[in-house]
């Protein structure tokens, strides 16, 4: 029997056949099934390559490379692979963490949007008449509120509204529509405030996945160095 030293665990074993290259069934199924994922990932490496040069992919031999280099060298890669895979899980958990607060945000945007701006833009285009009566007459207001049953006979009338002989009314008016328009203003200011944020953690965002997309090709470089070493261990 040949000594041999296991591909996937790097053991010393007595090689019952010339080709065997593993030192157990369970080896073999595992050797051979990491083989068979990265041979996968290559393809899809091999399709979009053009983020790493070319020339990194070769492996330049020269003479007869020991068995033991290889496994370390493919322990070595497989060592990077797995840091990879952990900057590709943080970097997609911040991802999906900005995905909630933009989406809670937008709700917000929503919630102010047919909520308090919409109420707002209601009363700004309702008419002097309509206005006054509903906000400003505080005399129909308060026998309304206290049950008075002719609390009705407290209302203006379009005429008295629109009459030139009531300037202070006109005036109550016309400074109740400019205090509409600041609070408008303003809310339109926290909104855009909030859109901006948006903006601002949704740029973030393609940034995570940029780097994720990088990531992947790095690993998937790996892999495929991987793939080659292998091929060299089993001939």
């Amino acid at each position: 029997m040949n000594t041999k030293v296991c591909v996937e665990c790097g053991k010393t074993f007595k090689a019952k056949r010339s080709d065997a290259t593993c030192c157990s069934d369970k080896c073999r199924s595992s050797f051979n099934y990491k083989r068979k994922e990265r041979k996968n990932h290559k393809m899809q490496f091999d399709s979009n390559s053009d983020i790493l040069n070319t020339s990194e992919m070769e492996i330049e031999l020269s003479g007869k490379l020991e068995l033991t280099h290889l496994n370390e060298r493919i322990g070595s890669f497989e060592k990077h692979i797995l840091r990879i895979k952990d900057e590709i899980r943080t970097h997609e958990s911040k991802s999906d963490d900005l995905n909630h607060h933009m989406v809670t945000l937008k709700q917000q945007i929503v919630t102010m949007e047919m909520g308090d701006k919409l109420q707002l833009k209601k009363r700004a285009e309702m008419s002097d008449f309509a206005l006054y009566n509903n906000y400003l007459n505080t005399d129909y207001q308060t026998a309304k509120q206290n049950g008075d049953k002719y609390a009705k006979s407290r209302l203006k009338t379009k005429d008295d509204v629109e009459s030139k002989f009531n300037q202070e009314l006109k005036l109550q008016i016309l400074n109740y529509r400019s205090k509409l328009s600041a609070q408008l203003e303003k809310l339109n200011w926290e909104l855009q405030g909030l859109q901006d944020h948006i903006d601002s953690l949704k740029i973030e965002q393609e940034q995570y996945i940029a780097k994720t997309t990088e990531l992947v090709h790095e690993m998937r470089f790996y892999e495929a160095r991987i793939l080659k070493y292998e091929s060299l261990l089993t001939g």
